[in-house]
């Protein structure tokens, strides 16, 4: 089994067996580095989501995490499902990794990330949350409390973490503490 035929057979519409020779290939480890480029260049050829949530898993079992990032990123723009989980890669993932995909969510948020905002504070905020708080470092304090503040507090009130989310905001004396807290 050839992975080009994997990719033959995503293009003819068999899901269903791409999907179970596609599982063989990756359980397998059979993935390699020329695969994965061929995989990515497939998916930005086609936007598959198909292909996307495979590069996705490739990434994270290949131990790409912040690719795996980038690529939930994109899927999450495309579609509102939610079949795959960043937390899948976050969990595995060293704590210099995640505070980068938080640089890196905190900018798209400033430059008006096109994902909703629900989706943004269920599927991102809500994962990356937890890692940095757990650190118990200063500067991960202030990427909550950056990040927090770049997503409509509206939505934000409706994260599993806002008792962490206030105390962040209050440890580097961010107004939003303030806001936080009246809403617990």
């Amino acid at each position: 089994m050839g992975y080009s035929s994997i990719l033959k057979l995503i293009n003819q519409g068999d899901f269903s067996e791409a999907k179970k020779r596609m599982n063989e290939y990756i359980d397998g480890n059979e993935v390699n580095e020329e695969d994965l480029k061929l995989l990515i260049d497939y998916y930005n050829a086609t936007n598959s989501l198909f292909a996307g949530r495979i590069l996705y898993r490739i990434q994270c079992s290949m131990g790409k995490y912040f690719d795996a990032y980038e690529t939930f990123v994109s899927l999450l723009s495309k579609t509102m499902r939610k079949e795959l989980s960043l937390a899948d890669c976050v969990e595995l993932a060293d704590l210099p990794t995640v505070e980068r995909m938080t640089e890196d969510i905190i900018e798209k948020l400033e430059d008006d990330l096109d994902i909703p905002q629900s989706l943004i504070v269920s599927q991102i905020y809500d994962i990356l949350e937890p890692k940095l708080y757990a650190a118990k470092q200063e500067k991960d304090y202030e990427l909550i409390a950056r990040m927090a503040n770049n997503i409509w507090f509206e939505e934000l009130k409706s994260s599993h973490y806002l008792y962490e989310t206030a105390k962040s905001c209050i440890k580097v004396k961010d107004p939003l503490a303030e806001k936080v807290l009246q809403k617990m």
